[in-house]
């Protein structure tokens, strides 16, 4: 009877994670991903079959302009990305997921989110990098929650570093860019063109590793 319970317990468990998650129908590597052949399908999964990420991981900081900026890339396999589990469309993508601190030099907070812990379910509270076609960089998408700007092409950059340096890495927000749109963001009403700042991080910096 023990046995029998154990049995149908599992059966239910394996049909409840289906119900909730939706199969995986393709699995692709990133660069099959940016081919210029790739058409894509509802439920690929963008693998980082490579560990692209991986020397990526960590916390790394800049320093400078009376700004201290602190980014935290932390590594989540297969991302939903998807209304719901329940959606027709959707895709899976391994990624770093990023969380920053921002302040003045006095150590006064401007933003700070590095205590949110990611999960697979995609979510607006964090900018998403994934890999390449190439090893040189990781490409992703970050938000400035301060001046409430989603920056839809984002790089960081691996730098070469001596031996018994610290690694470094290169940060780079593009300048395509679109307001957040969404009843939690207010507009950047207060952003003029040459006149006030887009970002309110620091922009084509260096950071060093930390931990």
């Amino acid at each position: 009877m023990k046995t029998k319970v154990i049995l149908i317990f599992v059966m239910l468990a394996s049909i409840y994670s289906y119900a909730q998650q939706p199969p995986v129908v393709r699995t692709l590597s990133y660069v099959q991903k940016r081919a210029s052949s790739y058409s894509p399908e509802s439920g690929d999964y963008e693998k980082d079959f490579q560990n692209q990420l991986d020397p990526y991981i960590g916390i790394w900081k800049y320093e400078g302009n009376n700004k201290i900026f602190i980014i935290k890339l932390q590594r989540v396999n297969q991302v939903f990305l998807g209304q719901s589990y329940s959606d027709i469309t959707y895709f899976y993508f391994d990624a770093l997921v990023l969380t920053y601190k921002l302040q003045n030099n006095d150590g006064s907070v401007i933003y700070d989110n590095m205590d949110l812990v990611p999960t697979t379910m995609f979510s607006d509270e964090f900018g998403y990098f994934t890999g390449t076609d190439s090893n040189d960089y990781l490409n992703g998408s970050f938000r400035d929650f301060t001046t409430n700007v989603l920056v839809s092409h984002c790089e960081i950059t691996k730098l070469e570093t001596t031996a018994g340096q610290p690694d470094k890495i290169y940060f780079k927000l593009f300048g395509n860019h679109t307001s957040l749109r969404r009843s939690s963001f207010n507009e950047p009403t207060n952003y003029i063109p040459g006149v006030t700042p887009l970002y309110s991080v620091p922009n084509k910096v260096e950071l060093v590793r930390i931990e």
